[in-house]
């Protein structure tokens, strides 16, 4: 069985990358707002309702939407069999985000449904 791998500083870097295919969309004045969750979610669910659906941004609008998990849970960006992923410590979760963002999908209604299952997991 795979172990979550710690990032190296050439992952934290890419991972850099795919955020800034997004962060380019927001307006200079909403910066601030971006370490809110709900800024996060509304940005990515603009995004896709606007029709950026290239691959590369998808990946991007995937690590936004990771980030606003670490934000409320105790998880951490790993890599597990060569792809980021977020994991928590101590169980065997683990969620590939980047791969979970795509035209159609309703991000605030998958937020819900994932943020679920880990309020369960931490009770």
């Amino acid at each position: 069985m795979s172990r979550p791998e710690p990032l190296t500083p050439e992952d934290e870097e890419e991972l850099y990358e795919l955020r800034s295919r997004v962060v380019r969309f927001m307006r200079e004045e909403d910066v601030l707002r971006y370490g809110q969750i709900g800024y996060k979610l509304t940005l990515l669910k603009t995004l896709l309702e606007n029709g950026v659906h290239d691959p590369e941004t998808l990946r991007g609008m995937g690590a936004v939407f990771g980030d606003a998990f670490i934000t409320t849970f105790d998880l951490e960006w790993v890599k597990m069999h060569g792809e980021f992923a977020l994991h928590k410590r101590g169980t065997g979760f683990t969620m590939y985000p980047l791969a979970l963002i795509g035209p159609g999908v309703d991000v605030y209604e998958l937020f819900g449904l994932l943020a679920g299952g880990l309020e369960e997991l931490e009770s």
